[in-house]
């Protein structure tokens, strides 16, 4: 049985700690993924924003105050990160677009034993991140959690080789794929590592495992395990709570999800929020459950009010839930983001 926290009013860490110990918090937490959409309130382009520590947390300071959201999400293209750390190479957009990989770094399978895994301190633009979070930090002290990106490991091999070149590789050349997902952890342990050091949280980010992109059978067999590994390492460096997010419909998935000792996972849109939160509570595993991002930029305030609604309706009873809307789009209105905060307030409490 969930027992309240009695307290009216929460920092944003102890809400969260709340949510994942399974102890209800004074509401549900709003765990804004804000990364581009920082630079837009600040009136810089994401690629400034993605190359400058002063101006990332500059503008994520500017989105936490205006926002009070539960959570603060560093970086801008976080899914490069590592990849260029290792020698890819970044095209930063003149606009209003996210950095992008100029392609794999990886033609060739031989390429593998030629890389080294990258030190944060010093590659690519994993400094940036770190100087960021420790400016923030710096400023807000312990109000809210200040999170960094690990990119999981399959979806850091597919980065690296290309994610249809992974797929036929499996097919061709297991073996390579193995070795190849078997570095990619060890390039998270590296970053984790970096990450929880300088005092963050770190989180896992997989945009490549969800079905149909990946089938099922995949995910158990290359995948989950190395998720695994990676959250086994990452509490022991002392982060017991570690969130492992993929967007899509992760329902056909959930139960390797379930394995990979995650603290939170996430009910994005298309998921089935009901069934998703009650095999994630049943297992103690907090869940976060999306107003899908599309309605938030293109929606209006009221149908984002009314959506949020109904996820809080479905996902906050027992608790072990936070509200989130995938990443906020660059050119989302900020009364669309308001919005989330106002359904917070009217019913999000317990």
């Amino acid at each position: 049985m969930l027992s309240g926290a009695n307290r009216s009013e929460m920092t944003s860490g102890e809400r969260l700690h709340c949510v994942y110990r399974g102890t209800l918090p004074d509401r549900v937490p709003l765990m804004l993924v804000i990364r581009e959409h920082a630079a837009s309130l600040a009136g810089i382009t994401p690629s400034a924003m993605a190359r400058d520590a002063a101006r990332m947390a500059e503008a994520q300071l500017h989105a936490f105050e205006l926002y009070e959201h539960d959570f603060i999400s560093l970086g801008v293209d976080t899914y490069n990160l590592e990849a260029e750390a290792l020698g890819a190479r970044v095209i930063f957009s003149e606009g209003t677009g996210t950095p992008v990989l100029e392609r794999p770094l990886l033609g060739e399978p031989s390429g593998l034993g030629r890389l080294r895994v990258p030190n944060p301190a010093a590659d690519g633009r994993l400094p940036i991140v770190l100087d960021a979070g420790v400016r923030l930090q710096g400023r807000l002290g312990d109000q809210v959690p200040i999170n960094a990106t690990v990119v999981g490991p399959f979806t850091l091999a597919a980065n690296l080789r290309g994610f249809e070149s992974l797929v036929m590789d499996w097919y061709d050349d297991p073996t390579f794929v193995r070795d190849l997902v078997a570095f990619a952890v060890a390039v998270g342990k590296r970053w984790g590592e970096a990450i929880i050091g300088a005092g963050l949280s770190a989180s896992i980010s997989e945009s490549w495992i969800a079905p149909p992109l990946l089938s099922p059978a995949m995910y158990r067999e290359l995948a989950m395990p190395a998720e695994r590994e990676l959250i086994a390492h990452f509490a022991a460096c002392g982060q017991p709570h570690t969130a492992l997010v993929c967007g899509g419909d992760t329902l056909p998935i959930l139960d390797g999800l379930l394995r990979t000792g995650a603290a939170l996972l996430v009910a994005d849109a298309p998921c089935d929020l009901a069934t998703f939160k009650a095999r994630t509570s049943s297992a103690g595993v907090a869940t976060r459950g999306n107003v899908d991002p599309n309605l938030l930029l293109n929606g209006d305030a009221a149908q984002i009010r009314e959506a949020a609604r109904r996820v809080l309706a479905i996902g906050k009873p027992g608790g072990q839930f936070a509200l989130g809307a995938g990443v906020v789009p660059y050119a989302t209105p900020p009364e669309h983001v308001l919005a989330l905060r106002e359904a917070i307030e009217a019913d999000g409490r317990y």
